[in-house]
């Protein structure tokens, strides 16, 4: 038997008897193992990460994980998962329609800001910090003009792109700045810290940035 098809049900039998950091562990492996020409079987395990992130509380990374089993089988159980825990951003719901368009505004800027930097990742909480408080200063002058009253998630998307941050070049000397590190295609955990490997995330496209698996 296949190690990775070995793993996935070693996974599938953990996650029955809810024992899903374990579950969760496995799944990931059997991830990074399944070939790239198996396709139904890594959407079956996409779907089955998700679920395991869901009952760990990594809303984001579950969502995210059956967005990326949606894009290689486009029906089963994952499309009524997505209707039910995801918003119109292709995002994880957070119960409020602000918060939703905060967080799909945030990611927007943040992949924005990533892709102006050689590593793709934030390398210290104070360059987090910075980032976050110019995105936070950004979104609230957008809030307070009133642009986005009646918009549809859409026409929000095309709004939130229009918005130009200066985000400044940042660089602490002397602070070992880990997201310079190299991450292979077949390295078990993402350095976004969404739960998934990083074939299945930040990983699964050439030059795109996955933050928070919305559909912009």
């Amino acid at each position: 038997m296949k190690l990775w098809l070995l793993n996935f049900r070693k996974g599938m039998k953990k996650l029955t008897r809810h024992e899903t950091e374990c579950a969760l562990r496995y799944l990931q492996t059997a991830i990074a193992g399944c070939p790239v020409d198996r396709s139904t079987d890594l959407a079956k395990i996409l779907f089955y990460t998700g679920i395991a992130l869901k009952k760990l509380g990594l809303h984001d990374g579950a969502v995210r994980s059956w967005n990326a089993s949606h894009q290689l089988v486009k029906n089963g159980p994952v499309v009524r998962h997505l209707k039910r825990f995801s918003n119109e951003y292709g995002m994880a719901k957070q119960g409020m329609e602000e918060l939703d368009d905060w967080k799909a505004f945030y990611s927007i800027q943040l992949a924005r800001y990533l892709r102006s930097k050689k590593s793709r990742c934030i390398g210290t909480v104070a360059e987090s910090d910075m980032i976050r408080d110019l995105i936070s200063d950004a979104w609230n002058e957008l809030k307070r003009s009133g642009t986005l009253a009646g918009m549809s998630p859409a026409e929000k998307i095309g709004v939130f792109k229009s918005v130009s941050i200066v985000f400044p070049f940042f660089y602490v000397p002397g602070v070992r700045q880990t997201s310079g590190e190299s991450v292979g295609r077949d390295s078990k955990s993402c350095p976004c810290g969404s739960g998934l490997p990083f074939r299945a995330c930040c990983g699964n496209r050439d030059r795109g940035i996955r933050i928070s698996g919305g559909i912009f």
